[in-house]
C-alpha cells in the first residue's frame, strides 16, 4: 500500500475519528474539570475548590454503600446471566427442529427497553395487587414485601437485570457453541468420556475466550445500571439498592451539587477502568487447553 492509498483512507476515518473525540473524550474532560470546582447555575460561573468533592466523596457514607450495592448486583446479576443463558444456549443447540422460534421467544426480553421493563417486574412485584403475591396467595402461602423489604427489594432488582440480559448472552453463546469444531467432541466420545466431562474439559475451555468478553461486557454494563434500579425502588428502600449511577443523577440533578456529582462519575469511572484490567489480566491465564496436562 502505498502512501496516496494510506492517506486516502486515513481521511475516510477522520469523520469518525473527530466525532469520537468531541463526543467522548471531551465530555470525559468536562466532567473531571467539574469534579474540581463549583457550577453556579444561575450565572453560570464556575469557581474552583480544589479536593473538595473529591474529599466530600469519599467521607460520604451513601457513596461507600451504592458502590457496595453496585458490586453485588454486578457479581450476581452477570454470574446468573451467564450461567443460565449458557445452559439455555447448550440446551438449544441440542434442539433439532423448531430453534428460530424459541431463539425468538428467548430474546424477547432483550427487546425491551430498561424502562419498561423496570415497570413490568414494578408490576409484578406490587405487594397489595401484584400478580405474584395473589398467586402465592391462592395457594396459601403469605404476601411477600418485595420491594419495601431491604433484602428482597436488592433480589427484585438482580431478577429483574437477569430477566432482561440473559438472552443477550444466550445468543452469543449459541453462537460460539454452532462454531466449534466437532473433531474434539468426537475424540472424547471414542474415549468414553461422559457429558459433564465434555463439558467441563472441553465446551468451557474452548467457550473461554468468548465468555471472557460477554462477562466483562456484562459486568461493565451493569455496574452503569440505572433505569431498572430508578423505576423499580429508586435506591430504596432508604439505601438498601442504591448505586452511584442514580446517586450522582440524585445529587447533581436534583441537588444541583454537579461538582459532586461529577467526582462520583468519575470515580466510577475508575473503579470500571481497574476491574476492567484485572479481569482481562486474568483472562489472559485462561486458556483451552485440551493435551490433558
Amino acid at each position: 500500500m502505498n502512501k496516496s492509498e494510506r492517506f486516502g483512507e486515513n481521511m475516510f476515518l477522520a469523520p469518525s475519528l473527530i466525532i469520537f473525540i468531541v463526543l467522548s473524550i471531551s465530555s470525559l474532560i468536562f466532567v473531571l474539570v467539574m469534579s474540581f470546582g463549583r457550577l453556579n447555575l444561575g450565572k453560570f460561573s464556575f469557581i474552583f475548590t480544589g479536593l473538595s468533592n473529591w474529599i466530600d466523596l469519599f467521607k460520604d457514607p451513601f457513596f461507600r454503600i451504592s458502590i457496595r450495592n453496585v458490586f453485588v448486583i454486578v457479581i450476581c446479576s452477570v454470574m446468573a446471566q451467564y450461567w443460565i443463558g449458557l445452559g439455555l444456549a447448550h440446551l438449544v443447540n441440542r434442539i433439532a427442529f423448531g430453534q428460530r422460534w424459541i431463539r425468538l421467544v428467548i430474546l424477547l426480553p432483550m427487546m425491551c427497553s430498561p424502562v419498561v421493563v423496570g415497570f413490568m417486574w414494578k408490576m409484578l412485584f406490587l405487594e397489595a395487587y401484584g400478580p405474584l403475591n395473589y398467586f402465592l396467595n391462592a395457594i396459601g402461602l403469605p404476601s411477600v414485601s418485595w420491594l419495601s423489604n431491604p433484602k428482597l427489594a436488592m433480589m427484585s432488582v438482580i431478577i429483574a437485570e437477569v430477566w432482561e440480559w440473559t438472552p443477550f448472552v444466550f445468543i452469543f453463546m449459541l453462537a460460539a457453541l454452532k462454531s466449534l469444531s466437532p473433531e474434539p467432541f468426537e475424540a472424547a466420545h471414542i474415549d468414553g468420556a461422559t457429558k459433564w466431562e465434555i463439558f467441563r474439559h472441553i465446551t468451557l475451555p474452548l467457550l473461554a475466550p468468548i465468555s471472557s468478553a460477554i462477562i466483562l461486557f456484562r459486568c461493565i454494563e451493569t455496574f452503569k445500571s440505572f433505569d431498572i434500579v430508578f423505576i423499580l425502588t429508586a435506591g430504596g428502600p432508604g439505601t438498601a439498592t442504591l448505586v452511584p449511577t442514580l446517586y450522582a443523577y440524585s445529587r447533581g440533578l436534583r441537588g444541583f451539587d454537579l461538582g459532586f456529582a461529577s467526582a462520583n462519575s468519575i470515580t466510577l469511572f475508575i473503579i470500571i477502568t481497574i476491574f476492567a484490567i484485572i479481569f482481562l489480566g486474568a483472562g489472559k491465564k485462561v486458556s483451552p487447553d485440551l493435551s490433558g496436562n
